[in-house]
């Protein structure tokens, strides 16, 4: 069996076994993949023909990244932008305590 190409970064466990970096995408991104992702399926049906398997694959994608919170080219590139969602989040019981 071979290892993977691509080991993401570290993941920590969260709550319910789930990994704390499975949800990489911040919350502004995921409604504007929602509503580009929901423009293009809407294209896709009533659209020109020829434009019309590209633009559900495209909202395919964006649909899935936004419902999920997961991008794939994100794990890919280590990158997060939820961290700083979750960090905030972190923070505010420490303020309300002092």
């Amino acid at each position: 069996m071979h290892a993977p190409p691509f080991v993401p970064h570290d993941r920590q466990a969260g709550a319910a076994g789930a990994t704390c970096s499975t949800v990489n995408v911040s919350m502004n991104e995921r409604l504007i993949s929602l509503g580009t992702g929901g423009a293009l399926l809407l294209n896709s049906l009533i659209g020109p023909k020829r434009s019309r398997p590209l633009s559900f694959l495209a909202a395919a994608g964006l649909l899935y990244r936004g419902l999920t919170g997961h991008c794939h080219a994100y794990e890919m590139l280590g990158v997060d932008s939820a961290q700083c969602e979750r960090d905030r989040m972190q923070e505010r019981p420490e303020a309300e305590a002092t």
